[in-house]
């Protein structure tokens, strides 16, 4: 009896899953509707989009239509939409109420799963991680179907907006774009990662601070190691925007080859918030003498916000005489929260840079009013104090999103740009270097 119950339990132990990994991250939800919200209680978002052959189509939404609940929940801010609207789980049963010409009505459906992203060539192997809270984050780890042996990785670390780094529809923006190619025709595996709230990540985005963050990247970082078919030694990380700034914080050792950096930050935030604040207002052709008037109040803000750690509610209620300078959330901006960029300010990234010892590519675009030229170039000042490691390159023409441009005012107005194309060479090229 005993010899049968030692080999029951052997067999148990050799076939049972492994409890933390026995139920896969389940898919998020997708009507197939991208909304605009109004910003204004009681006037809902407007349909801007209703994709093909989607449940959305099916129950009659339209372009014409406001939704204004779901599920009694008002559909009114960005957040509502980002963080409610485009969260409901896959089969879920939801109530719309809807205006159109006019008039309320009330549909019902049923939310299909998100699609997986399904580029031709390519081998997919969809997993999660944990980051410190225990919440589950997508991971997807692609590479040439037809590559035989180890193949050299990129670890993709993204950008600050809560938009997901998967294509199930294609890529849209420039940075979109450019990793679209590093997955599709770069030859490596690529290894990309869902911040908490986005995508099939669990968590809401806008209460996902910094540590949450990064220890998610951490975890899919070590994950790599799981990989046959990743060489381990053969490792370029490729940091996007906000996530090139603290690209050897989420991924660092002796594996790491190389780092790019695109329209990314090197100084402290507070430096980065207020050069973002004079940048889009040229850009936006305010006069010089108002840029200097809001750049004296918001100095003082910025203090009060990154240093002293207030919220922009507790800041703007004790000076009322700046909310003209304040057109973002009471406990958000970006979307984030706003312990995200007090955590983002506490950071030492001229000791974070200072540490690389190997090559370094810092891309900014000549148009990028986001991230200032003096945000990446600071990377490179901190890499090369020991040794000429780093490059810095300007894009012509060139927005933060990728995008070219007739001139610096055209960035901010109506309509995408071209793809700066180019831009997947150099990046080709730096790969193909430092990872030979």
């Amino acid at each position: 009896m005993r010899s049968f119950l030692f080999l029951a339990f052997l067999l148990l132990a050799v076939v049972a899953p492994d409890p933390a990994r026995a139920d896969e991250l389940p898919r998020i939800g997708f009507l197939g509707a991208r909304l605009a919200a109004s910003g204004k209680p009681g006037e809902g978002a407007s349909v801007r989009r209703v994709v093909d052959k989607s449940e959305a189509e099916r129950i009659g939404l339209t372009t014409s239509d406001k939704i204004l609940t779901l599920n009694g929940r008002a559909i009114d801010t960005g957040l509502d939409v980002e963080n409610f609207f485009d969260r409901q789980p896959a089969d879920a049963r939801i109530a719309l109420e809807i205006l159109r010409d006019g008039k309320r009505l009330k549909l019902e459906a049923t939310v299909p799963a998100w699609p997986r992203e399904n580029f031709s060539g390519l081998e997919y192997s969809y997993d999660f991680v944990r980051n410190h809270k225990g919440q589950r984050l997508r991971t997807i780890v692609t590479r040439p179907a037809a590559a035989t042996g180890k193949l050299p990785a990129i670890f993709l670390v993204g950008w600050l907006s809560c938009d997901s780094v998967e294509y199930p529809f294609g890529a849209r923006s420039g940075l979109d774009q450019l990793v679209a190619y590093l997955v599709k025709d770069s030859g490596y595996a690529v290894l990309r990662m869902d911040k908490p709230g986005v995508g099939d990540s669990e968590g809401v985005c806008a209460e996902a601070d910094f540590k949450s963050e990064i220890t998610g990247y951490e975890a899919a970082f070590k994950s790599l190691e799981k990989y046959s078919f990743i060489d381990p030694e053969r490792i370029a990380v490729v940091g996007l925007s906000n996530g090139g700034g603290f690209g050897p914080l989420a991924a660092a050792g002796p594996q790491i080859k190389g780092y790019i950096a695109v329209g990314s930050w090197g100084r402290t935030w507070y430096e980065h918030m207020l050069a973002i604040e004079r940048q889009s207002r040229i850009a936006n052709g305010v006069e010089p003498g108002k840029i200097n008037s809001d750049l004296k109040m918001l100095a003082d803000f910025y203090r009060l916000y990154l240093i002293e750690k207030q919220t922009p509610k507790e800041i703007l209620s004790a000076h009322p005489e700046w909310k003209s300078i304040w057109d973002d959330g009471e406990t958000t901006q970006y979307g984030r929260p706003a312990a995200f960029y007090q955590q983002l300010h506490d950071l030492n990234l001229g000791q974070t840079w200072a540490a690389v010892k190997v090559p370094v590519l810092v891309l900014r675009g000549e148009y990028d009013w986001i991230m200032p030229r003096e945000d990446g170039y600071a990377i490179v000042e901190s890499v090369n104090k020991s040794a000429q490691l780093a490059k810095y390159l300007e894009l012509p023409r060139v927005s933060h999103g990728l995008s070219q441009f007739d001139s610096l005012a055209a960035t901010t107005q109506s309509g995408r740009g071209e793809y700066f194309k180019p831009v997947e060479g150099t990046v080709a090229e730096f790969l193909k270097t430092v990872l030979k």
